[in-house]
């Protein structure tokens, strides 16, 4: 195999049939999915649990994921909920669809462990090798130093798109009048709390809020709630000294929220906080440009795709780029609409799928797929995807979708539609 001179005395650590990028919703399902289909898998995550957004940045509770009475996100999701209620640490005296993180970071990992995927975290990926169109490596940084892993198909599941990226692949960062990405945040837990309001939100214009509004949600446990009131604009979450300013704004916000929450909020008289989110929540990066992009048009229209493999009918929700608002558009009641499978394929990189809030759509299409429960039924299409690659001999991009298709309705993760299809 050919490699780039600053490669070739890199040790080759392991090799497998799939390499999931990313522990976050999209690569957890993606990992288990590929192994149980019978493919040896890795997942790679560069914190020291998993969860992505949900633990890291304590985004809590899952939005919607279901249309009037059907449950459009299933499967290893739903599996995961269940194992939640059974240790009491979903919804409850919460909001409906609240979870306590610290249950979920080990539900997760039992999960991805009992399906037999070789977890590695503490982990970053740092580049890829190339032979044409096709990865033939990783290179990985962590304690143990520089690494190669070698696999037959990858999944990034990075959410900000970095193996896509490092391979070369397009993309598109922010809205397309000037680039601007939705606000970074930074959630936070507060303990005392005394109200019976499983969720609330309302604008407040006599106070300068950053959001310019208060919300937040009920958890499991009484007397605590997930605050999302914090907005820092302007943020690149590719550039590290940009991050570092989001970080140091975002925590100085929290304190002036807490302080507001304590002294006009009933109910908040004798609340303390209790913790921050270990990382800055990030909304938006890169969307990785494949074969087919999603648009603001198929998600209000509600359009189903003859190569359909995931379902959602969250909002566009677009919080404002460079102040506060949010603007949205609620999709019809009961609707839904598809994701095409091509939007997890990158033009030109035969043997990468991309699963998450980083694949291909539009700035505004993008703010409603992001949302937890759609990125687990992403990641279980392209860990399923990866998988029948493997045991055909063939790249993700030839497979019969059909059949793919078919595979995840049997999983339960699926629905397939009857409607025309684009």
């Amino acid at each position: 195999m050919e490699m780039y001179t600053q490669t070739k005395d890199i040790e080759i650590t392991k090799h497998a049939d799939v390499i999931v990028a990313g522990g976050g919703p999209a690569g957890v399902a993606a990992a288990i999915a590929a192994a149980r289909q019978g493919a040896d898998t890795i997942l790679l995550e560069k914190n020291g649990f998993l969860g992505g957004m949900g633990t890291a940045a304590l985004v809590n509770p899952f939005m919607s994921f279901s249309a009037g009475k059907t449950q459009l996100v299933k499967g290893i999701f739903q599996e995961m909920i269940d194992r939640l209620k059974q240790a009491d640490a979903f919804g409850g005296t919460g909001h409906a669809w609240s979870f306590d993180v610290e249950a979920y970071k080990y539900v997760l990992n039992e999960m991805v462990l009992e399906s037999g995927v070789r977890l590695q975290l503490h982990t970053y990926v740092v580049d890829a090798i190339l032979e044409n169109q096709t990865i033939t490596g990783l290179i990985t940084e962590s304690k143990s130093g520089r690494q190669m892993l070698l696999a037959k198909n990858y999944i990034d599941c990075s959410g900000d798109g970095d193996l896509a990226a490092r391979a070369g692949a397009d993309f598109k960062v922010g809205r397309e009048s000037d680039g601007m990405v939705q606000p970074a945040s930074v959630m936070f837990k507060m303990g005392g709390v005394k109200t019976k309001k499983k969720a609330l939100e309302y604008r407040v214009e006599d106070f300068d809020l950053p959001q310019g509004r208060v919300l937040f949600f009920g958890m499991p446990r009484a007397g605590e709630v997930m605050v999302n009131m914090t907005r820092i604009v302007k943020v690149n979450a590719l550039d590290v000294d940009d991050l570092t300013r989001a970080e140091i704004e975002g925590r100085r916000q929290v304190k002036d929220v807490v302080e507001y929450l304590q002294n006009h909020v009933p109910g908040f008289e004798d609340s303390y906080l209790v913790t921050t989110g270990p990382q800055i929540g990030i909304r938006e990066s890169r969307r990785i440009m494949g074969e087919y992009v999603l648009t603001k048009e198929d998600v209000i229209e509600c359009r189903k795709f003859s190569d359909g493999i995931a379902s959602c009918m969250y909002m566009i929700d677009i919080h404002n780029p460079t102040g506060t608002g949010t603007e949205k558009v609620v999709l019809p009641k009961g609707e839904w609409y598809e994701i095409p499978y091509r939007c997890l394929q990158p033009v030109a990189l035969d043997n990468l799928l991309v699963a998450g809030r980083c694949i291909s759509a539009t700035h505004e299409a993008h703010s409603s797929l992001r949302i937890q429960p759609t990125c687990y039924a992403l990641g279980q299409a392209a860990g399923t995807a990866a998988a029948i690659a493997v045991k055909q001999g063939v790249n993700p991009k030839e497979i019969n979708v059909e059949e793919l298709r078919t595979n995840l309705t049997e999983q339960n993760c699926f629905i397939q539609s009857s409607v025309a299809m684009k």
